[in-house]
């Protein structure tokens, strides 16, 4: 159950993004937040894929070249499963994973 002060409660946007939800478009929007140096904060993220889950926060903004720039933190519960999903195992046992190049 979401509290009454839940921002996905609100009917309006928050008075800092005020000015964000003014553009047609999300591209317009975050080109705005990147002229102005504006962050997003992400307050808490949760995200649930069979087994595992990630929860997440931090604070997310726009280098002048549209790279994202900030800090999230990641907990993820049921890693393995991720790992086995993807076939990971098998690529960090034959030493593919984190090597910055490939092997002959």
């Amino acid at each position: 159950m979401r509290s009454r002060d839940s921002p996905l409660n609100r009917k309006s946007p928050p008075s800092s993004m005020a000015s964000l939800t003014s553009h047609p478009s999300l591209a317009g929007a975050l080109r705005e937040m990147q002229a102005r140096g504006r962050k997003i904060e992400i307050t808490r993220a949760r995200v649930r894929q069979g087994e595992a889950i990630a929860a997440s926060a931090g604070t997310l903004g726009l280098t002048t070249r549209g790279g994202l720039d900030g800090q999230i933190q990641v907990t993820i519960l049921g890693l393995e499963s991720i790992v086995r999903s993807l076939d990971l195992d098998r690529a960090m046992s034959q030493g593919n994973v984190g090597s910055g190049h490939q092997r002959a």
